[in-house]
């Protein structure tokens, strides 16, 4: 988040800097940040002003409780590459309000309820291939299990390969925006079709062709009744009759599938 106030501005140069050892090291340079200034504390990068972090609860609590006007989301955002400038996280003011009200009714009480089932098959599934006495890792078990939980809520897939298929497509994309992708702006730039940019790029593409045949199968098919996530998104109309255009639907689809996966995972890991 960023606060609409300023503190004395620093020097292009010293924002670079500040940009670069954060890419280098994003871990060492947050607790660094933290110990200096406390929490919740504050970064500064290239073009985003003041951005504020927390690595508690109480300092959670406190961002949450500020006053809307106080914080507004991170413009230009280092996700935005990764979920796309229509993503409900991106968005503020009267945009995020209307988007939130079309969005909020699939996540809501006995739909959310429903999709505990997949949950525990999920798990159940996965927990076979593990076996007493043995090492695991437990974050890497907990992407793969939210993720596929996820993917079978969302597009309402059975198929063992369609979701391994989604699986391979979405840890690719995420894993090579890296980074110093998503804090320096200054390397994203396609270096004559080679480099880390071009590669993310090729893999976002393939995750957007895999979101669009989705969405153009479930068209092309009766959506009534389904309780899958993107049937119901397909379903939802505007005040005025329209509904959501496949470029933003795509965004939610990626916020859903990408921030969604990984925070309940780390949640879960620890």
């Amino acid at each position: 988040m960023t606060s609409e106030s300023r503190k004395l501005p620093k020097p292009p140069a010293f924002i670079l800097l500040q940009a670069i050892k954060a890419s280098a090291n994003p871990t060492q340079y947050f607790q660094r940040a933290q110990a200096k200034q406390g929490d919740p504390f504050c970064i500064q990068l290239p073009g985003a002003g003041d951005i504020y972090l927390t690595g508690t609860a109480a300092g959670a609590e406190e961002i949450f409780k500020a006053s809307p006007d106080t914080f507004e989301p991170v413009l230009p955002n280092p996700v935005e590459p990764l979920l796309g400038p229509g993503s409900l996280i991106l968005l503020g003011g009267p945009r995020h309000k209307k988007e939130r009200k079309l969005l909020t009714p699939p996540f809501q009480g006995e739909r959310m309820r429903a999709y505990g089932d997949i949950i525990q098959a999920v798990v159940r599934d996965d927990w076979q291939s593990y076996k007493v006495g043995s090492t695991i890792h437990v974050q890497e078990i907990t992407q793969s299990m939210t993720l596929k939980v996820i993917i079978r809520a969302i597009f309402g897939i059975e198929s063992s390969d369609r979701i391994e298929h989604f699986q391979h497509i979405i840890e690719e994309t995420t894993r090579r925006y890296t980074p110093a992708l998503s804090l320096s702006p200054a390397l994203r730039k396609d270096f004559a079709g080679l480099g880390p940019w071009k590669k993310f790029k090729t893999s976002y593409e393939n995750f957007d062709d895999l979101l669009q045949e989705e969405i153009n199968q479930r068209r092309q098919s009766n959506i009534e009744g389904k309780t899958d996530i993107l049937s119901l998104l397909l379903g939802l109309r505007y005040d005025d009759g329209t509904s959501i255009p496949d470029s933003e639907l795509k965004d939610q689809l990626r916020t859903m599938l990408v921030a969604g996966h990984e925070t309940a995972a780390t949640g879960l890991a620890w």
